[in-house]
């Protein structure tokens, strides 16, 4: 069908270029019909034939004045293996290209290897190109074909199409670099995210310390490592005033020490609470919804893990607490110089923690405390402590309740880390 058509659109070119039907050559082909016998033979006058192939089938073509039914000899010589015989079948498939290139020096000269353009006038008249002849007994071999190659083009078109576009999600740009994943060997440390703590307390964040000393007193020894989680704490002691409002909201009994009956003496309201037992302070911390520090946390809080000897470092510094002094101080009024910013770790006021009074493992406690019951430890000193106890390691054993004296102690409050 297609090699009709092609001969089809030859003849018209022709029938519209008269000078496209005459050669200066002298050789000419009857214009009527031209089959691949009379090729053929006119080929092998010129010693430019090759063998043929067997017969494979029928082609019907009209001519202008009628039908003739002759059969067509196909060659299995392709145009590139044989240049005598390609130059037949090129024509037929090729269509007017080939009749419109212009002659070159280089080009075959008419009627010595090949038809003339007469002769091609000729096989274009023959009809074998008319488009009135139905070119298949079969049409519907042809539609079911191109059907086919139709759907699968499609299915392939799409194929391809999915396979770009995976392509393209899956491959980063060529200006944008990849960096090659080394989480496997070599992870990168989390971002440290430090939890925001409540009002009037800091963050601690816990670790693993030398806890006690060799060189101190016998309840201080010996010295052992501790770990401890991450805490709040806060950053004052417990003052008046805050105390005052546990005692309106749950009626628990005042302090002595700064009040007169259940008022707050005038300008100490910011002073540290004291004259309270260990379970006035344990409540209070649950009424806040808090807790009382351990042991371990408060060492922590005022040592950190490098081992210093007070809170503000190894050297003594009177500026830097109240001790040995005659008074009680306003929270903060000293320099809050301790490794986490805590104030008044060392000196103004005795602080209780949750513990009891007890040696260190493979320590021992000093002869005073012999037969002595229901201790809870105070850590910190007071006010009017030597400098040689105004440290971060001293510890005291007092009764939690009943002892005739709680003047100097006082207390501070500590809360978990929630996530």
């Amino acid at each position: 069908a297609a090699i009709e058509r092609e001969l089809h659109n030859l003849k018209a070119l022709i029938n519209s270029r008269p000078d496209l039907g005459q050669s200066s050559a002298s050789a000419t082909f009857d214009p009527s019909v031209i089959t691949f016998e009379e090729i053929n033979a006119e080929l092998e006058k010129k010693g430019k034939a090759t063998h043929k192939t067997n017969v494979k089938k029928t082609l019907t073509h009209q001519s202008d004045e009628g039908a003739l039914d002759k059969p067509i000899t196909d060659v299995s010589n392709s145009p590139e293996a044989n240049p005598t015989l390609g130059w037949s079948l090129r024509t037929m498939t090729t269509g007017v290209e080939k009749l419109r290139e212009p002659e070159t020096a280089t080009s075959t000269p008419v009627g010595t290897t090949g038809p003339s353009a007469s002769a091609a006038v000729g096989f274009a008249n023959s009809g074998f190109g008319n488009s009135q002849l139905t070119p298949s007994k079969r049409p519907w071999l042809f539609v079911a074909a191109a059907g086919s190659v139709i759907v699968l083009g499609l299915v392939f078109g799409v194929f391809l199409t999915t396979q770009f576009t995976k392509s393209l999600i899956n491959t980063p740009p060529a200006n944008i670099v990849t960096a090659p994943n080394t989480s496997a060997e070599n992870p990168l440390p989390p971002k440290e995210v430090k939890p925001t703590p409540p009002k009037g307390m800091v963050h601690v964040p816990g670790g693993t310390f030398t806890m006690g000393r060799n060189d101190g007193e016998i309840e201080e020894r010996p010295a052992h490592t501790v770990t401890v989680q991450e805490f709040y704490m806060d950053v004052n002691e417990v003052t008046n005033q805050e105390y005052a409002d546990f005692v309106q909201a749950t009626g628990r009994k005042p302090p002595k020490p700064n009040w007169k009956g259940d008022t707050i003496l005038p300008g100490k309201e910011n002073f540290p609470v004291v004259g309270v037992d260990w379970e006035d302070a344990n409540a209070y911390a649950k009424w806040a919804k808090k807790r009382l520090p351990t042991e371990e946390e408060w060492e922590f809080a005022a040592r950190g893990n490098d081992k210093r000897k007070h809170p503000w470092g190894d050297e003594w510094s009177t500026r830097d607490a109240n001790v040995n002094r005659d008074s009680l101080r306003a929270v903060g009024e000293f320099p809050c110089n301790s490794l986490f910013k805590i104030c008044d770790l060392g000196g103004n006021a005795w602080e209780w923690t949750a513990d009891s009074f007890e040696a260190y493992p493979d320590g021992a406690l000093p002869k005073l405390f012999d037969r002595k019951t229901n201790l809870k430890t105070l850590r910190g000193s007071d006010y009017g402590a030597q400098k040689t106890y105004a440290t971060a390691i001293c510890r005291f054993g007092l009764a939690a309740t009943g002892a005739s004296d709680y003047s100097t102690a006082g207390f501070r409050c500590v809360a978990n880390v929630t996530k």
